[in-house]
């Protein structure tokens, strides 16, 4: 009888060590899948500027086309939308073909200003390429965890190694989403997510609307593609 008791301890441990095996097992893929699922499009052979009136510009200044994205960080779609933007870094501004111009608006109440103005200050501590892994962080913290801008601002300072107090300083000034939202209004357009275009020798200040089609509303990534490869030609 207490050989047959052990043999069932024996068992009922057995069982509860594969058990944890397998949810640890479990847990270590879907932290890679995650891991993979968040990899960033921005990487150091990427030039990033500011446009004369300070909006974030990712690409060859020799592109033929620049593509004006209009975005927030608590609108959904524009989370939604952010793989084909992500899909267009890799596959056309990471190759000289087009460049994006991201303009951040604050629509959504005051962690959509804040978030915008943590760009803008992340930006100033650093340099113009910080921008772009900023807006990585910061998708990320909106649409995941839903971090208030307080909180997000910890987070950012400690990823990319920016001074917090710094951080904290600059946004109580911090404009940029302001201008942005005056240039969305004078292309036409107040909501988010939204594209508007520009050929080289236009001016920096001017943007057109692809077609009525895409007066608002994000637009596909093979509607952009065939734009790029006419411009291209």
């Amino acid at each position: 009888m207490a050989q047959s008791k052990n043999q069932q301890s024996l068992f009922i441990v057995g069982v509860i060590i594969v058990v944890v095996l397998v949810a640890f097992v479990g847990i270590i893929l879907l932290s890679q899948n995650s891991a993979s699922g968040n990899a960033s499009a921005i990487n150091e052979s990427l030039t990033a500027t500011r446009n004369t009136d300070g909006a974030y510009i990712l690409g060859d200044e020799n592109a033929p086309i620049t593509f004006i994205v209009f975005s927030d960080y608590f609108c959904g779609h524009c989370q939604d939308y952010k793989s084909t933007v992500d899909r267009l870094i890799e596959t056309y501004v990471a190759t000289g073909q087009a460049r994006v111009e991201h303009r951040l608006l604050g629509n959504l109440g005051a962690n959509s200003v804040g978030y915008a103005q943590l760009t803008e200050c992340a930006t100033e501590q650093t340099d113009s390429l910080t921008a772009w892994r900023t807006m990585d962080l910061l998708f990320d913290y909106a649409t995941t965890r839903r971090l208030s801008a307080n909180d997000a601002g910890r987070e950012l300072a400690t990823a990319l190694q920016l001074n917090y107090a710094r951080l904290l300083e600059c946004t109580v000034s911090s404009d940029q989403y302001q201008m942005d939202g005056q240039f969305a209004r004078s292309a036409g357009t107040s909501g988010t997510p939204a594209v508007r275009v520009r050929f080289a020798g236009d001016d920096v200040t001017e943007s057109q609307l692809i077609s009525d089609q895409y007066a608002s509303g994000g637009v596909n990534f093979d509607v952009l593609a065939r734009i790029i490869e006419e411009a291209n030609r």
